[in-house]
């Protein structure tokens, strides 16, 4: 049975995300255009270190197994 925790250890976020999003590097935290909704400017906020990630406009976030599911429409 897969450990999604070994999954999520070994997975990085900014990479991940950064297949769909270009990012950019603002203090701890990369930001960018949130591909969930329309958007004009980057409120999209990733942080690696923590592997989390959050739009404040659309209201979503989570690790990179809640990204894979947003991004991809799964359940």
């Amino acid at each position: 049975m897969i450990d999604t925790r070994q999954i999520l250890a070994r997975t990085d976020l900014l990479a991940l995300v950064g297949e769909t999003v270009a990012l950019r590097k603002s203090g701890a935290e990369h930001y960018g255009r949130c591909p969930l909704h329309a958007d004009k400017s980057p409120t999209l906020r990733v942080n690696g270190t923590k592997g989390l990630w959050h739009c404040p406009s659309c209201q979503v976030g989570g690790d990179a197994i809640a990204w894979v599911e947003h991004v991809q429409g799964l359940d």
